[in-house]
């Protein structure tokens, strides 16, 4: 009898186990089918359904039974009820001890009983931590939309209520992703996918994408004919709004606004576009308004005077909304369709005002809403209100004092002396010693303009240079070099048709401009000046050495046949018998990149050809720049690692041991980029960017007297 018990109550105990591992399982999985319904299926109704399931049959579980209390709330709270209160209390009374969930009910608790001021309103959002670039909120402004800087700089979504972010996209180095949107209803995102510039068809290279949130992709349209960015969506989720700009390989020249099936197909253009393409463009152009008829947006001949269009979606019944010499820019509806928003500089600075509109006619004058950051860029509008970031990005050149044998410091980092601060970048002295030069932003509150300056080194005036370019756009500015007898300066940029060489000369203060055969390039002058060398990325990629004057091309460095590059930081010696840069190594099956081989500093004998790279494993993240020694012995380079100051060291241009060398003085934090060592061999220049972005939400946007 007592082995019968004995049987008995082992067999009770272990059904009572195996059935509390499949209670454990079944809450889990309700809880994963709830999470289902309502961020990919959008069934908010049935999500609450399971997750009250959940709690009913699994209560005494406190670790998922609070994760489902809390999602009730949340999905109550993007219903517009008022529930949403009492489930966020319930987390606080019934689950205590879940500090996660319990943290974030008291947050959302919090925003939700805040009195509603009947002003405007401005509300800062949390960002996750680390390097993302956000995008666009969700639209019902619980979730943003970001880019994670990783390898393959992918779309993720970050969600404000439970802090945690999740990938949309898994690519690998092959493909970054640019511009993603959302949907109307939240459940999908739509980006630009761009491969490496190593892939060998423009198609490949440029793919209008859309996302489900759970990782689910399609492709909506391709061209081998120019580059299809997102902008918006129509509100009834049929179509995305898209320009498409021609390539800058081609000699013409365009973009056009237009639309592009969700289901995919077809590019369908409603109107070309004066302004061109701008790859500095950091907010979406243009808006569809609510009743999905018409499209705004931001055009004109110049990306420094632009005023606000509206045109159906049929691309008829073409209206302008302002009409001012000041540049109006980033057009977005308010939610109601009455109103457009925009930022505008006709009060001096950037401002956001706004312009009552009816049938896609403006109904009345524009009008000031509030003063904004000059980092300012208009996000989306949610149902939490009008999502905007301010950018801060700060580019300032420091030079340090060294020994010009060794490199070793002899002082503090310390800024130049140069007003206005902020926005200045690439610093490199003339051969002759006597000045030393670099790109500045304009700051004057009028985008797309810059300047090159000259600085004497022994002291005196500076001179600025206007940039003759449509859209100047500092960060991509990263070339500028002296021309061998210092009579002027030369760099690579964006021109009316495609790449370009521009070149001034200061003694008459005229510019010249030669079209570059190739994208995505970095050029250096040769020893005569009648020829300069400029990068060729891909499969066929190389150093080729361009003669000015006959028009006649060489290959100076060719690497292996089976690999595709990329090349950055051409930089000769100052006898010019060497030549340094950075180069990326890639293998790539099916157009398609299989492996990254290197990233390493190449040095080139020029009498020879011979190639040597610099190799360590102290230098797995060298920036893209190195600079030489005077005698050209040693180059001195920056190893960056995230979250980490930046690294010195001096590196044998023969081979060696490179010698790490302490940096004191300056911003700790910021990344910092060797930009030259001075022909007396006495300082070290480097360009130091801070940049931070905060996001905010507005609300009560539009005055009383103008309602």
């Amino acid at each position: 009898m007592r082995l019968r018990l004995s049987v008995f109550f082992i067999l009770v105990f272990g059904f009572f186990l195996a059935s509390s591992g499949l209670d454990q399982q079944s809450a889990e999985e309700l809880y994963q089918s709830g999470l289902y319904k309502e961020e990919v299926n959008g069934d908010l109704q049935g999500a609450i359904d399971l997750y009250k399931q959940i709690i009913a049959n699994h209560g005494s579980n406190h670790a998922i039974a609070a994760k489902a209390q809390l999602r009730i709330g949340i999905c109550f709270e993007k219903l517009g009820k008022s529930e949403a209160i009492k489930a966020y209390e319930l987390v606080l009374k019934n689950y205590s001890g879940q500090t996660e969930q319990v943290a974030a009910a008291r947050a959302r608790l919090a925003a939700l009983r805040a009195e509603k001021p009947g002003g405007l309103t401005v509300t800062k959002i949390e960002s996750p931590e680390g390097h993302f670039d956000v995008q666009a909120l969700s639209p019902d402004g619980t979730k943003m939309a970001v880019v994670v800087f990783d390898e393959g700089q992918n779309i993720a979504v970050y969600d404000l209520v439970t802090k945690r972010i999740e990938s949309v996209t898994h690519l690998d180095i092959s493909n970054v992703t640019y511009n993603a949107i959302w949907s109307p209803d939240g459940k999908e995102i739509a980006y630009l996918q761009d491969g490496h510039p190593t892939s060998i068809s423009l198609k490949d290279l440029n793919l209008l994408m859309v996302s489900t949130l759970d990782g689910k992709t399609r492709p909506i349209f391709s061209t081998e004919e120019g580059i299809p960015r997102p902008i918006d969506w129509l509100p009834d989720g049929s179509a995305v709004v898209a320009s498409l700009a021609v390539s800058p390989q081609e000699e013409l020249e365009g973009i056009n606004l237009g639309l592009v099936p969700a289901a995919g197909g077809a590019f369908k253009a409603l109107h070309p576009l004066e302004g061109g393409f701008n790859s500095g463009e950091l907010a979406a152009f243009a808006d569809a308004s609510p009743d999905g008829r018409h499209i705004v947006f931001a055009d004109g001949p110049k990306r420094d005077a632009q005023n606000i269009y509206c045109i159906g979606t049929d691309g008829q019944s073409l209206e302008i909304l302002t009409d001012h010499a000041a540049n109006d820019i980033q057009p977005r509806w308010s939610p109601d369709g009455k109103y457009v928003v925009f930022l505008s500089f006709r009060s001096g600075s950037k401002a956001l005002w706004g312009v009552s509109v009816k049938n896609g006619k403006s109904a009345g004058e524009p009008f000031i809403i509030q003063e904004m950051g000059q980092g300012t860029n208009l996000l989306n509008w949610t149902t939490r209100g009008l999502a905007y970031s301010n950018w801060i990005d700060m580019w300032d050149v420091y030079m340090v004092p060294v020994d010009p044998k060794t490199g070793e410091p002899t002082g503090r980092l310390e800024q130049l002396d140069y007003s206005p601060p902020g926005g200045n970048r690439g610093a490199v002295w003339s051969p002759d010693g006597k000045h030393i030069a670099f790109f500045s932003a304009d700051r004057g509150g009028q985008p797309g303009q810059g300047n090159i300056v000259i600085m004497p080194t022994q002291g005196g005036q500076a001179h600025e240079y206007l940039i003759p370019m449509d859209a100047f756009y500092l960060p991509n500015m990263m070339d500028l070099r002296w021309m061998p007898d210092s009579s002027g300066l030369g760099f690579s940029g964006s021109g009316k048709k495609g790449p370009t060489l521009f070149r001034l000369t200061l003694a008459s203060e005229k510019w010249e401009t030669w079209q570059i055969p190739v994208p995505l390039t970095r050029i250096e002058w040769g020893s005569n000046g009648n020829t300069y060398f400029y990068t060729k990325n891909g499969i066929k990629g190389g150093i080729l050495e361009h003669n000015l004057e006959t028009g006649e091309e060489q290959y100076i460095h060719r690497p292996g046949k089976n690999l595709a590059n990329a090349f950055n930081g051409l930089r000769f010696s100052r006898d010019y018998k060497k030549m340094v840069f950075h180069r990326i190594d890639v293998k790539i099956k099916n157009n398609k990149i299989t492996e990254l081989v290197g990233k390493n500093i190449v040095v080139v004998d020029m009498s020879t050809g011979q190639a040597r790279t610099i190799d360590s494993e102290e230098l797995s993240n060298l920036s893209w720049n190195a600079a030489w020694s005077s005698d050209g012995q040693n180059l001195v380079v920056i190893n960056n690692v995230e979250d980490k100051p930046s690294e010195m060291f001096i590196v044998p241009s023969q081979g060696g041991m490179p010698n790490k060398v302490e940096l004191t003085g300056g911003p700790t934090k910021a990344r910092r980029i060797i930009t030259d060592w001075s022909p007396d061999g006495r300082h070290i220049a480097f360009e130091i960017r801070q940049s931070t972005s905060e996001i905010f939400v507005m609300k009560n946007i539009i005055p009383k007297k103008q309602r």
